[in-house]
């Protein structure tokens, strides 16, 4: 109180209304009167007064003072994230001087993020919020302060740098390395013994640097990397993956085919989940191996009648052809279902060579091996015409003489030898042979059949031991 002034010292906040102020308590002289009471609520925050009437009739006038906080004038991003669409991963904002927010880190080649967090200044607004777009180019954010005044953040987006090709050299041979996420990945199966790569090619993206160049060399069994910068000094960090030829033993991967039965696996085929194995005592079942090496009797493949004496086979993840040595006639079926398919029957009449042993399909083409005319056929799977252009004619040049079981990665073309216990290889392109990639097999596994791999390992039949020797196709190195 000050005179007949009545100030209320505590401070409403700002946008406070007189009637949102009602008198809780009220005291005042006794036998005085007031003509406001506990429970009035005011209609304004000035010209308000209180008069107390005393007992003798005589008044004194109370002016109400009420002081409300000023409206704010701040007008900040305390806090941005945001994230890249069709990404979880979160990016935090930075401030660079005044008014530029900076994103470092987002996927090269970014031109817009979405809002997942943005916290103000109490009181503020903004003209974006959670789940808005803010392109990189021209866009803002602007700020408004209680009391109306605003204020405009730009954003700055420094993305990742990218490495978009890199191709090496290895034993005078180019390969060229997928990128994929921070990784790159040579998908091509290197030479045997390889334990440097030169890099012969490189493209990243502009104005970015390397700390490695073209000519320098790389460790192919050491973790190995590539640093990429960018103008603005943001960094991406690639490493290698490499896949060097093999051909040793691997028992771990050994199982036996003796299910219940004489299981004489002369062949066998997989769709990458199971194995089919083909029984020299019953050319009329293909036997099915789960992954982890165990009879599933309920995937067997019964095969069709006429088809109960099969030598070879082969398939391109879809469908599996049996070759039958009695009527020498190639036999379809639908992997998913085990179901006879005769729409894709290979006819004896359709078919070259006198001894066809094994098939292997990329889904375009089938090849087929035989061991008489020491020569692989190529088919069209359209038409089923022979394709002479895609024939393997270079097995004799290379003493392969028994080819009795072919499989390939579609770069390489593998070749089983019944007589002198070796896997040949072949460039599926030039069929010139890549000895590089060959491999002998040991005495123990000295009656084989046919073989599969996995692209990481081989697995060939014995049909006098009646199981499966492993071998490891490639050694990894990342």
């Amino acid at each position: 109180f000050s005179g007949n002034e009545i100030v209320f010292t505590s401070t409403l906040p700002y946008g406070t209304t007189g009637s949102s102020i009602t008198i809780n308590a009220l005291e005042y002289s006794d036998f005085a009167t007031v003509n406001k009471n506990v429970g009035y609520t005011f209609t304004s925050l000035t010209g308000e007064t209180i008069i107390v009437t005393a007992q003798d009739n005589s008044t004194d006038t109370y002016n109400l003072t009420i002081n409300t906080i000023p409206p704010s004038t701040e007008k900040a991003i305390t806090e941005l994230i945001v994230t890249v669409s069709g990404s979880n991963t979160t990016y935090t904002a930075s401030l660079s001087g005044t008014n530029n927010l900076v994103v470092n880190g987002t996927p090269f080649g970014t031109t817009e993020v979405n809002i997942s967090s943005l916290t103000l200044s109490e009181f503020a607004t903004s003209n974006k919020n959670y789940g808005d777009t803010i392109g990189i180019t021209g866009d803002s954010i602007l700020v408004t302060a209680q009391n109306g005044s605003t204020y405009s953040y730009s954003l700055t987006i420094n993305n990742l740098p990218a490495l978009f090709n890199i191709t090496v050299t290895v034993s005078s041979t180019d390969y060229n390395g997928t990128i994929s996420g921070n990784k790159i990945i040579f998908n091509d199966i290197l030479p045997s013994g390889s334990n440097q790569a030169t890099i012969s090619g490189m493209n990243i993206s502009m104005g970015a640097s390397t700390n490695k160049n073209i000519g320098d060399n790389i460790t192919i069994a050491a973790s190995q990397t590539i640093l990429v910068t960018s103008e603005n000094n943001v960094t991406q960090t690639y490493s290698f993956s490499f896949r060097v030829f093999s051909g040793s033993r691997n028992s771990s991967e050994d199982f036996n085919s003796n299910y219940s039965h004489d299981g004489e696996g002369i062949d066998i085929e997989s769709d990458g989940n199971l194995f089919w194995i083909n029984d020299n005592n019953n050319g009329s079942i293909l036997y099915a191996f789960n992954q982890n090496k165990t009879y599933n009797s309920s995937k067997n493949i019964n095969l069709t009648s006429g088809n109960n004496n099969t030598r070879g086979i082969g398939s391109d993840g879809t469908t599996l052809w049996a070759y039958d040595n009695s009527d020498r006639k190639v036999y379809a079926y639908t992997l998913s279902t085990r179901i006879y398919d005769s729409s894709k029957d290979f006819e004896s009449n359709e078919l070259s060579g006198n001894g066809i042993r094994d098939l292997w399909s990329d889904g375009t083409t089938i090849w087929m091996v035989d061991d008489l005319d020491d020569k692989i056929y190529a088919y069209n799977l359209s038409n089923k015409n022979r394709d002479p252009s895609k024939d393997f004619n270079t097995l004799v040049g290379a003493t392969n003489n028994k080819p009795i079981s072919i499989w390939s990665d579609n770069t390489t073309m593998w070749v089983l030898d019944d007589d002198d216990n070796k896997v040949y290889a072949y460039n599926m392109e030039t069929k010139a042979r890549d000895q590089s990639k060959e491999f002998n097999i040991p005495g123990q596994n000295g009656h084989q059949g046919g073989f599969w791999s996995d692209e990481t390992t081989i697995w060939l039949t014995d049909w006098w031991d009646e199981k499966l020797y492993g071998y490891r196709l490639v050694n990894k190195y990342e």
